[in-house]
């Protein structure tokens, strides 16, 4: 996932990394996968933690 943010030119914070690194909920994971296929923020693909 952190490929495909960065490939899309969004900045991960270093916030955001760890908390992506640290997911082990594959529901979540799958959630943030998804957004990250289309949304134009991090903020949009994590939803609450993502500035």
């Amino acid at each position: 996932m952190l490929r495909i943010l960065d490939a899309r030119g969004l900045h991960v914070t270093d916030e955001a990394r760890q908390r992506i690194l640290s997911c082990t909920d594959i529901s979540t994971l799958d959630r943030w996968f998804n957004r990250a296929l289309k949304a134009s923020t991090l903020a949009n693909v994590l939803g609450d933690l993502a500035q």
